[in-house]
C-alpha cells in the first residue's frame, strides 16, 4: 500500500491501495477494487465505488456515500452517511455522524 502525508487541494480519485495520512480539501472518489485508509481530515464528500473500501480515521467534514463498498468510520462525520442496499458500513462505537444515516 501507498503512503502519502500532506494537505491535498485537489480531489483524491483512489485507483490502488492507499493510506493518505493529512488532508484532503475536496474529498476522494475510491474506485472499484481499490482501498482508501483517511488518517486526518477530509473537507469534501467521500464516495466509495461497489468493490472498494475505504477505512476513516478522523474527521469528514462533508458525507460518505457507499455505493456498494465497504466502509469503516473511526470518528467524526459531520454530514450524511449514504449506503447502498449492497454497501456495508461499519462505525465504531465511539464514532459521531452528525447527519443522517440512510440507506438507498
Amino acid at each position: 500500500m501507498q503512503v502519502i502525508r500532506g494537505d491535498f487541494e485537489n480531489q483524491l480519485h483512489v485507483t490502488a491501495d492507499l493510506s493518505v495520512h493529512g488532508r484532503l480539501r475536496a474529498g476522494a472518489r475510491v474506485a472499484p477494487g481499490a482501498r482508501l485508509t483517511l488518517r486526518g481530515m477530509s473537507d469534501g464528500d467521500i464516495l466509495v465505488e461497489r468493490g472498494a473500501s475505504a477505512e476513516l480515521w478522523g474527521v469528514v467534514q462533508r458525507s460518505i456515500l457507499n455505493r456498494g463498498g465497504m466502509v469503516s468510520i473511526f470518528g467524526l462525520v459531520a454530514g450524511d452517511v449514504t449506503t447502498s442496499e449492497d454497501g456495508k458500513t461499519w462505525l465504531s462505537p465511539d464514532s459521531v455522524v452528525r447527519g443522517r444515516r440512510r440507506t438507498l
